[in-house]
């Protein structure tokens, strides 16, 4: 089985791919970071929605991974701004709760993937190839699989 979490990084060409992950839980920051990371994502993560807007005006990134429920600013009251500051980079979202993400909702805000919370792997991977792909679509609700393990 071929797993992108276990290939080099140069296998994949992905160490260019900047993402900026919002989550402020920091077990979960940790978590997707590591395995972003090791999976040859160049990774950068914040606590709020206040951070990741800081970090977006001061660099550039390549796909956004947001939390909803958030201090400072929720991650739909985010991608809100950055779509009003003419900003188009993929975002995942990702909630406990996706009831609030209805098909057009999704494309208003052009979600490009949506996980729920909590999310595996498994997820993680089709959201990112789905994110990162050059056609944005509407998202389909993810299903629970395998869960984030092993972090603590």
């Amino acid at each position: 089985m071929n797993d992108i979490f276990n290939e080099p990084p140069a296998a994949r060409l992905l160490d260019q791919v900047r993402i900026l992950l919002v989550d402020d839980e920091a077990a979960i920051r940790r978590c997707v970071n590591t395995y972003l990371s090791r999976a040859g994502y160049a990774v950068t993560a914040v606590a709020d929605g206040q951070r990741a807007l800081e970090a977006l005006r001061a660099d550039s990134y390549d796909l956004l991974i947001t939390d909803q429920q958030m201090p400072n600013l929720t991650g739909a009251e985010l991608i809100s701004k950055l779509r009003l500051a003419g900003m188009n980079l993929p975002v995942i979202i990702a909630a406990s709760d996706l009831e609030p993400f209805s098909e057009s909702e999704c494309s208003r805000l052009k979600i490009a993937a949506l996980l729920q919370k909590p999310f595996g792997l498994d997820a993680l991977r089709r959201a990112l190839d789905q994110s990162l792909s050059p056609v944005l679509v509407c998202p389909q609700r993810e299903p629970m699989d395998m869960q984030l393990s092993g972090c603590h």
